[in-house]
């Protein structure tokens, strides 16, 4: 195998583990005018490559992605897909939802002769609306926002049904026990002296010879039960 091959496969696939650990769509395409070129999506970013052949515009385009995203260093990955994979997990959850995102820009003038770019996004009833000189910013703030909004809703779901559960168990807890307390305060414990005659009598009959106020008729009714 060529060293060029060999490098190939394996920025390649340090690309793709990138990919996975952080969720990120990687697709490579034949470019549409050069034979020989290539065209790397990787998220919402796209790199473009022509070289002697399409395994060298590959690895050139690979290249490129990895100085991107600090040559797949975990510490310089995290902020260089901040915002990019936050438009990756929304276009995940609008697959798995089957969800339309809709996504509309306004451009208005800046006062100092560039573009003032806002960008609105709405998907399941959430909108966010975001302005930037940057097109894409205005897009990246926008899946940020709504993301977001769909976390801060799911936790006031959570707090609320956490919390309607929490009041029924207190009730049931407060009714169990006041129940518990009405039955231990009918319920007539056995003396030492009653459970030893009820002890023998299970084992043997005998005549209880008590005196009146006693407890015969407990330590019968006990025999009785046993």
């Amino acid at each position: 195998m060529s060293e060029t091959i060999m490098e190939s496969s394996n920025l390649i696939c340090q690309l793709n583990q990138i990919s996975t650990r952080s969720k990120i769509l990687m697709k490579f395409e034949k470019h549409p005018t050069e034979p020989t070129g290539a065209l790397l999506y990787f998220g919402d970013k796209k790199y473009e490559s022509v070289g002697r052949n399409i395994k060298e515009s590959r690895l050139n385009a690979t290249k490129k992605a990895l100085q991107d995203f600090g040559d797949g260093k975990p510490d310089l990955i995290k902020s260089s897909i901040s915002q990019l994979s936050s438009i990756s997990r929304l276009y995940e959850l609008s697959q798995k939802l089957n969800k339309k995102i809709t996504i509309d820009y306004k451009i208005n003038d800046y006062t100092k002769g560039g573009k003032i770019f806002t960008c609105i996004v709405s998907f399941a009833g959430y909108t966010a609306e975001s302005a930037s000189t940057l097109k894409k910013k205005s897009k990246e703030d926008c899946f940020s926002l709504i993301l977001e909004q769909i976390s801060n809703s799911e936790q006031s779901f959570y707090h609320s049904s956490h919390s309607e559960s929490n009041e029924k168990t207190d009730t049931l807890s407060n009714t169990s026990d006041t129940s518990l307390e009405q039955k231990d305060s009918n319920i007539i414990t056995p003396r030492d002296y009653q459970e030893e005659i009820f002890n023998i009598g299970v084992t043997s009959n005998i005549i209880i010879c008590l005196g009146t106020g006693s407890g015969k008729t407990f330590i019968a009714v006990m025999l009785i039960k046993k």
